[in-house]
């Protein structure tokens, strides 16, 4: 009993977490079968990938040997370019704090928090890659000096097997607010050099 219950949960495993099976017919081996797979990069969020007008999962897509059209949707993140730090200081744990102790660090009742915009690229890349049976190709969007680009691999081979073009929109800007901690070395760290009390 106990073996079944394994190999019901490899099955499933398998087919909820591997690619997707982006050709018609019985499974085909490896060595016979191209698998285009995504690459993830810090500061890419892809939204959807698409290969010869079917959605592929982020784990990719198994399809026969031959020229395939991809696209990638997503949005590219650039680097923060202005950040302002922002602290909030709580008064009344500092008092209680000096009620009990002849000494009490200010700083340790001071939340530093960064407040960063940052650019936003809205992205599509479109190309074509020929893929050849036992290959494994990787496709990524990245962005470098504010351009948006793709990129295609070939694991364990050379060469480029794609051409590709992506069109970004109109640069956007988003937010974030980080917490960043208490006490002095954090203050300090973000240019903070008083309680502020």
């Amino acid at each position: 009993m106990r073996a079944y219950v394994i190999i019901l949960l490899c099955l499933l495993f398998t087919i909820a977490c591997g690619p997707k099976k982006g050709y018609e017919g019985p499974e085909l081996p490896p060595e016979q079968i191209s698998q285009i797979r995504f690459q993830s990069v810090d500061n890419v969020k892809v939204s959807k990938r698409i290969v010869d007008d079917t959605t592929a999962p982020v784990r990719g897509i198994d399809v026969l040997p031959d020229v395939h059209k991809f696209q990638l949707v997503g949005k590219v993140v650039g680097p923060p370019r202005r950040c302002n730090v922002r602290t909030t200081f709580n008064a009344s744990g500092y008092r209680n704090c000096l009620e009990k102790n002849s000494y009490c660090d200010c700083f340790d009742y001071l939340s530093v928090y960064k407040d960063c915009a940052f650019p936003v690229w809205p992205s599509t890349c479109v190309g074509a890659i020929s893929t050849l049976p036992g290959k494994v190709y990787d496709i990524k969007m990245y962005l470098e000096q504010d351009r948006v680009y793709v990129a295609t691999t070939v694991r364990e081979s050379s060469g480029q097997p794609a051409f590709g073009k992506c069109k970004a929109g109109k640069q956007q800007w988003e937010s974030s607010s980080n917490y960043e901690g208490t006490g002095r070395s954090t203050a300090y760290q973000n240019g903070v050099t008083g309680c502020g009390y």
